[in-house]
């Protein structure tokens, strides 16, 4: 098949006398700026054993492809197999009805019943009517932005060029996008809600804190809520570092902080003295921390509580509000709401940032020396992840036994808040060599000379958590190193191994974004648009549930005029014989 590529018309197939009109293919190919609506299942993507979802049919396995002749045609068919062993084959021309659910080796997958449709049919009315109260929300807070106007914040380029410049990385091509974006938005008339998504080390704080600049410049003050008081702690450095040689103040509320040092940050606040405020929701407790805020910067909003979601939302309809999350949102969710909710995406590693060596073993002794002596012996730091606080203390104690010329140290969530930030202000300072820990380090501590982590039974972790981890180092140029133990001896079901060997094998940076559907995307990125793991919209699955949401909005008529959905059961057939 041979085709030419015309704007006005889409694409001609001269060999067989077929021209598509570039309406029909969504967006005009020419453009190369992703086009579909929503993303197609990928045939050579899906392996037998993973699991699916058919829009009429609901959740069933992957039988792979099977062939069909029938004397006049002959085609591929995909099969699913269905928990009362009923099997749909679906052919080629139907493929936009299924829609990816979960791998082969997800825990706890339920599958529908062909015999019972009842059941599918209302959890799929759950999913719509779910799916109909996010957009309704979403269009709600979009009108209620649009018709609110503020005072732009102008671009000073004496002052922010050299501001900019001062950043001792190069900036990336993502980057350099995302940062024209919010520019953009801070200097139009009406106030900024765009969410900046990027994964671990991209960069989302620098920008995070030019956009500051810019506001504090023009005499409004900026708050900065992170999800816990480490994660603030680490904000308030990096914050203070890049701002403060501009005469730009910065101050921080968290348990850490004594009466007297909270009465001191409000005295400054009334007298105009605090630029930038830096905590976590106990910000929202008092209205004086609040006081002529001109900008909201969330971290992580879907680690929030119920409350402080609550009082987030409240607060942030008024304001100008930069979210920040590690967690990716999929291309074709980011594509579904783009008309009505900004979003600015990181996947390009920052240069000179090498991929972190990943390898699973067994438990040894004679390993972790190795490993932790190499890491020390060149001037860095370890992490000794043990997610169990009955016996974390007696883990420091044997490594401290194996490493008695350095200092070992652990830290768990349940210690006092004033032990909590000794510990991790002797191990960012460097006076720590080996930190043993708990999950607590899962996000939020940037310790650039730390680039080795060890992370102890393994298996117990889901996907997103062992890639949480596994950032906290290569945070710099430094090669990094992470090593993934299980117990010696242990026999892994299936499942847990492939879980830990995904870890392993995906060690691209960026690699978050194709890490893990089910994990990754599930729990962060989609909650943000109503998606819920189980029951309701989970029952459909990610994929499934992004399109409803686009056919909701398409509905809504605020899909985005260069978006075309096509009425649902079209099925146009060009070929009698189909082959994948």
């Amino acid at each position: 098949m041979t085709t030419n590529d015309l704007s006005s018309i889409g694409l001609i197939d001269e060999n067989n006398n077929i021209a598509v009109p570039s309406w029909f293919v969504e967006k005009d190919i020419s453009q190369d700026k992703g086009g579909e609506v929503y993303t197609p299942l990928v045939l050579s993507e899906i392996k037998r054993g993973d699991y699916l979802v058919h829009r009429d049919h609901g959740v069933g396995v992957c039988l792979g492809l099977v062939l069909k002749d029938d004397g006049a045609s002959s085609q591929e068919f995909l099969s699913i197999k269905y928990s009362d062993g009923g099997i749909i084959s679906t052919d080629t021309g139907s493929l936009d009805l299924i829609a990816f659910f979960a791998p082969a080796d997800a825990e706890g997958v339920s599958l529908d019943s062909l015999s019972k449709k009842g059941n599918w049919m209302r959890k799929k009315t759950s999913a719509k009517k779910r799916a109909e109260e996010v957009i309704q929300h979403l269009l709600g807070l979009y009108v209620k932005r649009s018709d609110l106007s503020r005072d732009p914040f102008p671009q000073d380029i004496s002052l922010e060029k050299p501001f900019i410049s001062s950043f001792p990385f190069e900036d990336t091509p993502d980057q350099i996008r995302a940062w024209d974006e919010i520019s953009s938005d801070l200097s139009a008339g009406s106030p900024m809600d765009r969410l900046l998504c990027g994964d671990v080390g991209f960069g989302k704080t620098e920008l995070a804190i030019r956009a500051a600049f810019r506001v504090v410049l023009s005499n409004k003050r900026v708050v900065v809520l992170s999800p816990t008081t480490i994660l603030a702690n680490q904000l308030n450095s990096s914050f203070s570092a890049r701002l403060e040689p501009n005469a730009i103040s910065v101050d921080m509320v968290s348990r850490f902080r004594s009466q007297n040092e909270l009465l001191s940050i409000k005295k400054n606040i009334n007298e105009n003295n605090n630029d930038v405020l830096i905590g976590t929701h106990a910000v929202l407790n008092d209205d004086i921390y609040l006081k002529n805020i001109g900008l909201l910067i969330i971290d992580e909003e879907h680690r929030f509580g119920v409350k402080q979601k609550e009082k987030i939302k409240r607060f942030k309809s008024s304001v100008d509000v930069l979210s920040m999350s590690a967690t990716p949102i999929p291309r074709s969710m980011n594509l579904a709401i783009s008309g009505i909710y900004s979003v600015s995406m990181l996947q390009t590693p920052p240069k000179l940032r090498l991929p972190i060596k990943t390898q699973i073993e067994y438990y040894n002794d004679g390993l972790i020396k190795d490993a932790i002596n190499f890491e020390v012996s060149r001037g860095g730091q370890a992490y000794f992840v043990h997610n169990d606080i009955i016996s974390i203390k007696s883990v420091a104690h044997k490594l401290s036994g194996l490493f008695s010329k350095y200092t070992v140290d652990f830290i768990h969530g349940q210690e006092s808040p004033g032990n909590i930030e000794k510990k991790m202000s002797a191990f960012v300072s460097g006076k720590t060599d080996i930190l043993v820990c708990t999950s607590i380090i899962e996000s939020g501590i940037d310790v650039p000379s730390a680039n080795s982590i060890i992370i102890n039974n393994s298996h117990l972790f889901g996907l997103s958590q062992l890639y949480q981890m596994r950032g906290r180092v290569g945070r710099g140029r430094e090669q990094a190193y992470a090593y993934l133990l299980i117990p010696k001896g242990m026999s892994l079901s299936e499942k847990a191994f492939k879980r830990i060997k995904s870890i392993e094998e995906n060690i691209s940076l960026g690699s978050g974004y194709n890490i893990s559907m089910t994990d990754m995307e599930i729990r962060g990125s989609g909650s943000l648009f109503g998606y819920k793991q189980s029951g309701g919209s989970g029952s459909m699955g990610y994929e499934m549930y992004t399109r409803m949401i686009q056919r909701v909005l398409h509905d809504s008529g605020k899909l985005g005029s260069e978006f075309r959905i096509l009425p649902e059961d079209v099925v146009i057939e060009l070929y009698s014989q189909r082959f994948i």
